[in-house]
């Protein structure tokens, strides 16, 4: 576990009801930008942003309009202006992108099969060697935390994501989709998700996505046979 003082996200738990007009995030310099997300205190899972604020002199954050918690909540804040950001896909990314993709709990979660080493070595051959694919991997500071993607498929454009585990509910996968629809400006953009993987379905609910069928989808290399939503953004 990093100490908070090293770690760009800080965390608040609450043990009764308080209107919160302020908060300090200690060693963060003043004009960061942060983003302030509800989680559930015990996953951490992101339920929403709450508030976006700028840092003041010595780590003090001013929250206009106040927020307002109940016993037994939580939020994180996560630095955003210079924090989470996207860039391509580079050669030198793949040995971490492999070792993500076999997370057992990320893969549970996903309802994914992660893929061998020969099959993922062929896989991202043929995505980066296709124009018509868009990846990034998706930074926090210069740590790679995930991959995020738009590429076609069954005559449709499609996005994709996956983050570390050990960055789950700090609201990334919802910033880094947030910026990948700025750079894509394709419509409509369609995305599938488990329906048992509620984290995911919120946040491209969040993100504007709206889910238009259900459908049992078969089992394959890739996917176990799951019930899947396909959600779309027009």
């Amino acid at each position: 576990m990093i100490p908070l003082h090293e770690d760009p996200h800080f965390t608040f738990r609450f043990a009764d009801d308080r209107i919160i007009p302020r908060i300090h995030l200690e060693g963060i310099e003043a004009g960061r930008r942060v983003s302030i997300f509800k989680i559930e205190p015990i996953t951490g899972e992101s339920l929403g942003l709450l508030a976006n604020a700028t840092v003041g002199e010595g780590g003090w954050v001013d929250l206009d309009p106040p927020i307002i918690v109940r016993a037994g909540d939580a939020f994180v804040t996560v630095t955003t202006d210079e924090s989470i950001r996207l860039r391509p896909v580079q050669p030198g990314d793949l040995p971490r992108m492999y070792d993500l993709q076999l997370d057992p709990e990320s893969n549970r979660m996903a309802v994914t099969i992660p893929r061998t080493r020969e099959a993922f070595d062929s896989h991202w051959a043929k995505v980066l060697g296709d124009p018509g694919n868009t990846t990034w991997v998706i930074l926090v500071g210069e740590e790679l935390v995930g991959t995020i993607s738009c590429f076609p498929m069954d005559g449709q454009d499609h996005v994709g994501y996956w983050i570390d585990r050990a960055y789950w509910g700090m609201g990334i996968a919802s910033q880094a989709l947030h910026l990948l629809l700025r750079e894509v400006a394709k419509r409509p953009l369609v995305a599938a998700a488990a329906t048992s993987n509620g984290a995911s379905l919120r946040v491209l609910q969040k993100c504007g996505f709206v889910v238009e069928r259900v459908r049992l989808s078969p089992a394959s290399d890739r996917f176990p046979e799951c019930e899947e939503a396909i959600l779309v953004l027009r």
